[in-house]
């Protein structure tokens, strides 16, 4: 059973592009936007990845490292 998603939790990164694989969340995107120049959806999450980069992940590539 897949666990919800939620600040805090350590996560598996499952987009093959990245370098990293694990990863913490930092927050849940916003409804409409953050910002003029960003549309970052209810769908997306930032993610500390443990190289020290943060980036807007969806939810479909991460999933938590308990499950």
């Amino acid at each position: 059973m897949k666990k919800k998603l939620k600040k805090g939790n350590l996560v598996k990164i499952l987009n093959v592009h990245m370098k990293s694989d694990l990863g913490i969340l930092i927050k849940q995107g916003y409804g409409a936007a953050e910002g003029p120049q960003y549309m970052i959806t209810r769908d997306e999450w930032l993610v500390h990845l443990t190289d020290g980069r943060e980036v807007w992940l969806w939810t479909n590539e991460i999933t938590n490292v308990e499950d």
